[in-house]
């Protein structure tokens, strides 16, 4: 088989498979920094493992320090739109849940769980 055909959907899949030390925190502010354009209700909705796939797709693209940068800056201040406090709150629960740990809120006293998650769909 030609490497190349790989390019073009021709070959197999490749599976890259790495321990990533990674703080809660580092996982959120990568679900909510750069989940840009992700609907509430789109990310409520997803899979435990879609949503394990789309960070490990996000740290894979965006890399180890930019998510760590995120967590260190992005998520300083609450941020001031309450749809935005939301999405953050979603993004941590569905950290909490998708990874199995315990997901501090990041600011618990300015965000309001204002939206719960629909039921999930037998996966």
């Amino acid at each position: 088989m030609d490497d190349r055909d790989h390019l073009h959907g021709q070959a197999p899949e490749a599976v890259l498979m790495a321990t990533v030390p990674l703080t809660a925190l580092e996982l959120v502010a990568a679900l909510y920094c750069r989940s840009l354009g992700v609907e509430y209700d789109y990310l409520a909705e997803m899979s435990d493992a879609e949503v394990r796939r789309w960070v490990a797709h996000i740290i894979t693209f965006d890399g180890i320090n930019t998510v760590h940068r995120d967590a260190q800056t992005d998520l300083l201040d609450p941020p001031a739109d309450p749809e935005q406090r939301a999405f953050l709150a979603l993004c941590e629960r569905r950290v909490a849940t998708a990874f199995d740990i315990t997901v501090r809120p990041t600011f618990p006293a300015s965000i309001p769980w204002v939206r719960s998650i629909p039921a999930r769909r037998a996966a």
